[in-house]
C-alpha cells in the first residue's frame, strides 16, 4: 500500500449538508453564461434521498456540465466541469450529504473532481495515475464503485498496475492507496465493509477502512437484479439510454431522454417528475 495522493483545493468541508436538508442556495447557476448552453442529458446518478446526480454535453465542447436535482424542486444548480472519464457501464459520479465527485480527464490525465453539494462551490481535485509496469494487464473495467460514505477510484492503462484510492467523502481525505500488480479488474462491488474485485477468478477483497487484501466470504451479487425486477417486461422508450443501476434509488427509476430526465415510481412506473433540458 502506498502513501495516498494529495489533493488540491480545500476539498471537502465538513458537515456542509446533512442528510433530508434542504439544499441551502436555491437555484444558484455556476460557471454559466449567455455563451455557454448546456445540451442532452446522458447520465444521472440517483441517491436514496431526494436528489440525483445528472450529466448533459456541453454544445460544441467536450466539456460537460454537471447538474443538482431536488424532486419537487427541479435543478438546484448547475457547474461545468472537463470531459467525464465514466461510461453508462463504468460510472465515475459519487454523492453524498457533503460533496459530489466527478471523475474527468483533463490533458490526458485523470483527475477526480469534488463540488460541495449545498452550492456547487469547487473543494478541490485529485489526480489518479496507473500503477507501476505490469504487462498483459488491461485497463479496469470500473472508473467509480461508491456509496454516500466512500468512493472507490480506480485509475489504470494498458500494461500498467491498477491503482484504487480509498476517499472517505464526509471529509474528503483519501485514506488510502493501493496497487493491483498483475490482477485485471473485470467488476467490483460494496458490502458493509469490504470492496469486492471481479479478478475472473476467485473475488478479491479489500476491506474498506484500510485498503489490505482481508480473507473474507462475498455474499450474494447480482448489480442487475433490482433493475430488472422494477422494470420487469415493461418496454423501454426508444430515445431513452438503457437502463443501468446507477439510474435506480430509493425516490424511483430515472429515466434518461436526451432532451429530459424522468423521475418513475419503482413498482408501478407512474411519473413523478420530469426535468426538462431547457
Amino acid at each position: 500500500m502506498t502513501k495516498p495522493p494529495r489533493a488540491s483545493g480545500k476539498w471537502l468541508a465538513p458537515t456542509l449538508l446533512g442528510i433530508g436538508v434542504t439544499v441551502g442556495v436555491l437555484g444558484i447557476w455556476v460557471m454559466v453564461s449567455a455563451r455557454v448552453h448546456a445540451g442532452a442529458y446522458f447520465e444521472v446518478l440517483a441517491t436514496d434521498g431526494p436528489y440525483a446526480v445528472a450529466l448533459r454535453h456541453q454544445d460544441d465542447s467536450p466539456r460537460v456540465f454537471l447538474e443538482l436535482i431536488e424532486i419537487g424542486h427541479g435543478v438546484r444548480w448547475q457547474a461545468m466541469v472537463p470531459p467525464y472519464a465514466g461510461t453508462p457501464t463504468a460510472p465515475g459520479l459519487a454523492a453524498s450529504p457533503n460533496a459530489i465527485t466527478v471523475r474527468v480527464r483533463r490533458d490526458g490525465r485523470d483527475e477526480l473532481w469534488a463540488m460541495a453539494t449545498r452550492d456547487a462551490e469547487k473543494l478541490g481535485q485529485l489526480g489518479l495515475e496507473p500503477g507501476a509496469a505490469a504487462p498483459g494487464v488491461l485497463p479496469p473495467a470500473v472508473v467509480t464503485v461508491a456509496d454516500n460514505v466512500q468512493s472507490f477510484e480506480f485509475a489504470g492503462a494498458p500494461d500498467r498496475a491498477t491503482t484504487i484510492v480509498g476517499i472517505e467523502l464526509a471529509i474528503g481525505s483519501p485514506k488510502w492507496r493501493i496497487e493491483l500488480g498483475k490482477v485485471s479488474v473485470r467488476g467490483a462491488w460494496l458490502d458493509d465493509k469490504t470492496l469486492w474485485i471481479d479478478t475472473g477468478a476467485a473475488p478479491l477483497a479489500i476491506d474498506r477502512a484500510t485498503g489490505k487484501t482481508v480473507d473474507r466470504t462475498p455474499g450474494p451479487h447480482d448489480a442487475g437484479a433490482a433493475m430488472r425486477a422494477v422494470i420487469g417486461t415493461r418496454a423501454w422508450p426508444v430515445d431513452a439510454i438503457p437502463p443501468a443501476p446507477q439510474h435506480l434509488g430509493s425516490r424511483g427509476l430515472w429515466i434518461v431522454h436526451p432532451d429530459r430526465l424522468e423521475l418513475v415510481d419503482r413498482a408501478s412506473f407512474a411519473p413523478i417528475t420530469t426535468i426538462s433540458a431547457d
